[in-house]
């Protein structure tokens, strides 16, 4: 898939403005749906709330959210 992984905040973070750049030019995500992510089948791309909210998130900072239960304390790498 791509170089880089989103699977953790630690990850996600370094690469804030590159994900406001491409959503924001509706570069990503691209629109051709995987079975595999049912959550994208069918739709074309992002809608124009959730380029904000990833746009708004990258211009406050990017700030880290609070983690997900199974993640909290998580000594994971």
């Amino acid at each position: 898939m791509a170089p880089m992984s989103f699977l953790t905040y630690a990850t996600t973070r370094p690469w804030a403005q590159q994900i406001k750049t491409v959503v924001a030019s509706k570069k990503m995500p691209p629109a051709v749906g995987n079975p595999h992510y049912p959550l994208l089948t069918g739709r074309d791309g992002l809608t124009q709330a959730e380029i904000d909210i990833l746009v708004k998130w990258v211009d406050s900072g990017a700030p880290e959210g609070t983690p997900a239960p199974d993640e909290r304390g998580s000594k994971k790498k």
